[in-house]
C-alpha cells in the first residue's frame, strides 16, 4: 500500500554520505542572521519611540508667569495662547531644567510673512539655539557651532530655503540626546525631518545678548509676532526639575503634569526613563529571546512551541491523488529543534532537524535529514539533504505541504500531478 510519506523514505534510503554543510550555506545563514538582527534593531527603535510617547509630558505654557519668565520684549496672553511681540529679540524662558534626554514640542502660527521662531535648548552643560527660517526664510540651523552662526556657510547644520507658511499651524519638535560626551539633536517640522546633528556640545557658543536668565532652562526667542498654541516637554531619560508648579496667569490651562512627583524642597520632578525602565527591560528581554530563537533550529517562539509533540496523519494527497491514511505514521517535533518521522513500526524512521520561519506568508518549514532507517534497521546517512515546505495551523490540526527532497519549496497548499509535492493534515496526539 502506497503511503503519503513513502516518498520520504524512498529518497532518504537512496542518499549517499555527503560532506557537512558547505561554506556557501554557512555564509548564507550568517547573512540571514544579520538581516534578522537588523530587523530586530529596527523593531527596537520603533518600540522605543512608542515608549517615549507614553512618558509623562509637561504643558510648558501652563507654567509661564510673564512677570518672572520674560527675558526681553512684551509677551502677552490671549485665549490661552502666548503671543510674542513684533519688536527686537524677544525672549521667554520656561521654569523647567531638563537633566537628561528630552523632547521639546512647540505648536505655533505666524500671522505675517517673515521667518520662524527660535528654540532655546540646553545640551549637557551647554546651550544652543535652533533658528528656523532666519533672515526672512533664508537659513535654518543650530547656532553657533564652532563660532559659525545661522547665516554662515561654515555652519555644518545650515539648511537653506523657506519652511514656515503664514497663517498655518506648525508643529516644531526638537529631540536632544546625550551619549557620553556626544550630543545628538534632531529637529522635525510637521513630522518631517529638518535637521540631525551629532557632535560635542563644547562646539556650541551663545552670543551674550541671546542668553536666558538661566541657560539650563528651555525657552523661546522671536524677532517677529508669533502665536504659540502649545509647548510641551517630554523627558526620555533623567528628570526635569520645575521651578514652579503653575502660573497665576494661565490657570485656565490644564494641570502642567498629572504624573509628576515632588521632593521635600517643593521642586517638581518629571521622571523620564526611570518610570519606564521595567517596561523597557521587558521589551529588551523579549527581543533578545527573539534573537536567540531565530538562531535555533526550532524557529520562533509562538509556532515553535505550538508545533511541539507527536502528530498523526488525518488525510493526505500526493501527485493529485488522495492517499490512504497511515495510522502508524507519527511525526514528532522536539524542543531542541529535532524531529523524527516513524512509519510502520519503530524500525522504519527518519531523524533530523527542523527550522521554522514565521515571518513568511505562508509560514515556512525546513526538514534537514540526518539519518534514515529502513525496515531492517539499516541506517543511511541523510547527508543534510532538505525537504522545503510550508505549514499552517488550522484549529487543532497542522497542515503541512512538502516539496521533493532538494527541490523548490511549494508556494501553495496544493499537490498537483508531476510535482512530487506532499500535502497532509496532521492532528496532535493526545497524551
Amino acid at each position: 500500500m502506497r503511503l503519503i510519506f513513502s516518498a520520504l523514505f524512498a529518497f532518504s534510503l537512496l542518499l549517499f554520505p555527503v560532506a557537512q554543510t558547505s561554506g556557501q550555506e554557512k555564509e548564507k545563514r550568517i547573512a540571514e542572521i544579520k538581516k534578522e538582527i537588523a530587523e530586530l534593531r529596527a523593531k527596537i527603535a520603533t518600540l522605543e519611540a512608542q515608549l517615549a510617547q507614553l512618558q509623562p509630558s509637561l504643558d510648558l505654557l501652563a507654567l509661564v508667569d510673564l512677570k518672572q519668565d520674560t527675558v526681553a520684549g512684551e509677551w502677552k496672553w490671549k485665549d490661552k495662547r502666548l503671543f510674542s511681540p513684533g519688536t527686537g529679540d524677544a525672549r521667554v524662558q520656561f521654569p523647567v531644567r531638563p537633566s537628561g534626554d528630552y523632547k521639546l514640542t512647540v505648536k505655533f502660527k505666524r500671522p505675517q510673512d517673515g521667518g520662524g521662531p527660535i528654540l532655546c535648548l540646553p545640551v549637557g552643560d551647554k546651550h544652543v539655539n535652533f533658528a528656523l527660517d532666519a533672515y526672512g526664510g533664508k537659513f535654518t540651523a543650530l547656532e553657533a557651532i564652532d563660532g559659525a552662526y545661522v547665516d554662515s556657510p561654515a555652519n555644518p547644520s545650515q539648511i537653506k530655503g523657506k519652511h514656515v507658511v503664514t497663517d498655518k499651524s506648525h508643529s516644531l519638535e526638537a529631540t536632544v540626546r546625550m551619549k557620553g560626551d556626544t550630543a545628538t539633536i534632531i529637529v522635525d517640522l510637521d513630522g518631517k525631518r529638518l535637521l540631525e546633528w551629532t557632535g560635542k556640545p563644547g562646539r556650541f557658543s551663545l552670543h551674550p545678548a541671546w542668553r536666558l536668565k538661566d541657560d539650563r532652562q528651555v525657552g523661546l526667542r522671536s524677532w517677529q509676532p508669533f502665536e504659540f498654541e502649545a509647548a510641551q516637554l517630554r523627558m526620555l531619560t533623567g528628570e526635569a526639575k520645575l521651578i514652579r508648579a503653575s502660573s497665576p496667569a494661565s490657570k485656565s490651562r490644564p494641570t502642567p503634569c498629572d504624573h509628576c512627583g515632588s521632593d521635600a524642597g517643593g521642586t517638581i520632578r518629571v521622571q523620564g526613563d526611570a518610570n519606564m525602565r521595567p517596561i523597557k527591560s521587558l521589551v529588551l528581554i523579549v527581543l533578545l529571546a527573539s534573537v536567540a530563537s531565530a538562531l535555533q533550529a526550532g524557529g520562533d517562539t509562538k509556532d515553535g512551541e505550538k508545533i511541539l509533540g507527536t502528530w498523526l496523519m488525518v488525510s493526505g494527497e500526493r501527485e493529485g491523488k488522495k492517499q490512504p491514511i497511515d495510522a502508524m505514521l507519527r511525526l514528532t517535533f522536539f524542543k531542541d529543534g529535532k524531529f523524527t518521522l516513524t512509519q510502520k513500526g519503530p524500525d522504519a524512521k527518519m531523524t533530523g532537524t527542523y527550522k521554522l520561519n514565521e515571518k513568511k506568508t505562508p509560514r515556512e518549514i525546513d526538514l534537514t535529514v540526518v539519518k534514515a532507517f529502513g525496515a531492517d534497521g539499516a541506517a543511511v546517512d541523510g547527508g543534510g539533504k532538505k525537504f522545503l515546505g510550508i505549514f499552517v495551523f488550522e484549529k487543532d490540526n497542522l497542515k503541512l505541504c512538502l516539496g521533493e527532497i532538494e527541490k523548490d519549496r511549494p508556494s501553495a497548499f496544493k499537490a498537483p500531478k508531476g510535482t512530487g509535492t506532499l500535502l497532509t493534515i496532521l492532528k496532535l496526539e493526545k497524551k
